[in-house]
């Protein structure tokens, strides 16, 4: 999915800090080929995300390319 935290996080935010305060219904995932944003959580709980190196993990078996977490982020 592709989540767009509206200006909850910005990138001169990100850099001087690692942990945020952040309202979850500002969450926006939208599908890759959708056009409607949908709900991101559904049941109170933790939820983790990763930025890859890739849009598509099935393509990086396809290519033998290493999987690699560039930046990681947990949502309790």
């Amino acid at each position: 999915m592709i989540i767009v935290p509206s200006k909850t996080i910005d990138w001169d935010m990100a850099r001087t800090r690692n942990v945020f305060d952040v309202d979850t219904k500002q969450f926006d995932p939208l599908r890759p080929e959708k056009i409607v944003p949908e709900r991101l959580f559904h049941k109170a709980g933790i939820y983790q995300f990763a930025v890859v190196n890739a849009v598509d993990r099935s393509l990086l078996a396809v290519d033998k390319t290493a999987f690699e977490v560039k930046a990681g982020c947990v949502v309790e």
